[in-house]
């Protein structure tokens, strides 16, 4: 089927030291929950999140509205990625947030938005960093790298 076949090609094209061929997702509730601190201080104060400032850079030029449309979401999913850790990562990491965070609109965005374009890309980064033992702007490079395959080898 076609899944089989694209998860073939891109185990064919996993370098092994760019980013993990497995993830634990019975770990990764317990990780971004031990990342609190740091998301709590994005939450606070994102003005120093690439992602936040990448989003807010779309809000002003195509409005609220525009920058959430069907077209621009998926854009932005080019940029604020959670890579390697897949459509069943994010889902996952989605859900930690809800429990850590209180569901109301934050510096100018809705939740759910904030949730999507900043904490959980900020959350990937975090944990790559940790995966790896890379620097932030290498763990964002990986995260970019690898969200195909994150994308084939974990769908929701």
């Amino acid at each position: 089927c076609m899944r089989h076949r694209t998860e073939s090609k891109l185990k064919h094209c996993l370098p092994e030291d760019r980013w993990p061929a497995y993830v634990d997702f019975t770990m990764l509730k317990p990780r971004i929950e031990a990342c609190v601190n740091q998301l709590r201080e994005i939450w606070l104060d994102p003005q120093h999140s690439h992602f936040y400032m990448a989003t807010m850079q779309q809000v002003r030029s195509l409005g609220l509205e525009g920058a959430f449309n069907g077209k621009n979401d998926f854009d932005s999913s080019k940029v604020s990625t959670v890579g390697y850790f897949g459509e069943k990562g994010a889902f996952i990491m989605f859900s930690v947030m809800q429990s850590l965070f209180p569901n109301v609109p934050i510096h100018g965005l809705r939740f759910v938005d904030f949730v999507r374009r900043v904490l959980l890309p900020e959350a990937a980064v975090l944990l790559t960093q940790d995966d790896l033992t890379v620097s932030r702007e290498k763990a964002i490079e990986i995260l970019l790298a690898s969200r195909e395959y994150g994308v084939s080898m974990y769908p929701e």
